[in-house]
C-alpha cells in the first residue's frame, strides 16, 4: 500500500508538471484543426454511402500517423528537466522502490500528455454521431482508441521517458522522427528495410485493418490474432523498457 501512494504521488506531481505547459495544449489544437478539416470532406459526402469504418478512417488515419510522435516529443524533456532540479534525488530520498519511481513519472507524464489529445479525439468522435446519428461511433470510437491509438502512445513514451537519460533531448526528438517516418509510414514495396507494416510497428496499422478493414501504411490483410499479438508486444515492451531502466538505476545507485 505504500509503494502505491508512492506510485500515486510521483504520478500526480508529473501530470502536474506536464498539464501545466502551454505547448501540451497547443500542439493537439493544431493537429486536431488538420484532423477536423479531413474529417470535414468526408462528412461532407453523403454518410449512408460510405461505411462507418471509413469514416472513422477520415480521422483516425491522421490521428494515428502523428499523435505517438508528438506526445513521444512532448515528454521527452521530463527526465533532463527533473534532472536539472534535483527532483530524481528527492524521489531516490523517499523508500520508493526504483521501478515506482520511474513508473510513477511514466504514467503521470503519458496522462497528461494524452489528455488533450483525448479530448479533441471524442469531441470529433461527438461530431461523427451528430452528422450520423448511429450509436455504434461511440463503441467503435472506444474500441479506435484503445486498440490503435493507445499502443503505440506507451510504446513510443517509454523510449520518449528513457532515451533522453542517454542522449541529448534534441538529437532524440529529431531520431525519434526519423524512426517514426521509416519505422512505421515507409512503404514496403521499398528497396530500404523497415519494421513497416509488421506487427511492431506502433503506428497501429495491424489493428487498423484487423479490426476496421482499412489498409493502410503497407499492412496487408491481418487477423484479430495478429493485432491482438501487435497490442501485446508493444504494451509489453514498453513495460519492460521502464522495468529494464529501473534496474540498472537501483543497481546505480546501490554502487553509490
Amino acid at each position: 500500500m505504500r509503494q502505491l501512494n508512492l506510485l500515486l504521488y510521483a504520478g500526480k506531481y508529473e501530470f502536474l508538471m506536464q498539464i501545466r505547459r502551454p505547448l501540451n495544449w497547443a500542439i493537439p489544437l493544431v493537429l486536431w484543426l488538420c484532423v477536423s478539416w479531413n474529417m470535414w470532406h468526408a462528412l461532407t459526402a453523403p454518410w449512408q454511402a460510405i461505411s462507418l469504418s471509413s469514416l472513422l478512417g477520415s480521422f483516425l488515419i491522421p490521428q494515428q500517423s502523428t499523435w505517438p510522435v508528438a506526445i513521444g516529443m512532448l515528454i521527452a524533456d521530463r527526465l533532463p528537466r527533473d534532472r536539472h532540479y534535483h527532483v530524481q534525488d528527492l524521489f531516490a530520498a523517499t523508500p520508493a522502490r526504483a521501478d515506482i519511481r520511474f513508473l510513477g513519472p511514466y504514467l503521470g507524464s503519458t496522462l497528461a500528455a494524452l489528455l488533450p489529445f483525448a479530448l479533441c479525439y471524442w469531441l470529433n468522435i461527438g461530431i461523427l454521431f451528430l452528422a450520423t446519428h448511429v450509436l455504434k461511433v461511440w463503441l467503435s470510437g472506444l474500441e479506435a482508441f484503445a486498440s490503435v491509438l493507445l499502443p503505440g502512445i506507451l510504446f513510443v513514451n517509454a523510449f520518449s521517458l528513457i532515451c533522453p537519460a542517454f542522449i541529448w533531448t534534441p538529437l532524440y526528438r529529431c531520431l525519434l522522427l526519423g524512426y517514426w517516418l521509416w519505422g512505421n509510414m515507409l512503404s514496403t514495396t521499398s528497396t530500404i528495410p523497415t519494421l513497416s507494416g509488421t506487427v511492431l510497428t506502433p503506428i497501429g496499422g495491424t489493428a487498423l485493418n484487423a479490426f476496421f478493414g482499412l489498409h493502410y501504411w503497407g499492412n496487408s490483410v491481418s487477423t484479430t490474432g495478429d493485432a491482438l499479438l501487435s497490442i501485446a508486444l508493444l504494451v509489453g515492451l514498453a513495460m519492460l523498457i521502464i522495468a529494464a531502466f529501473a534496474g540498472v538505476q537501483e543497481q546505480l545507485q546501490l554502487r553509490r
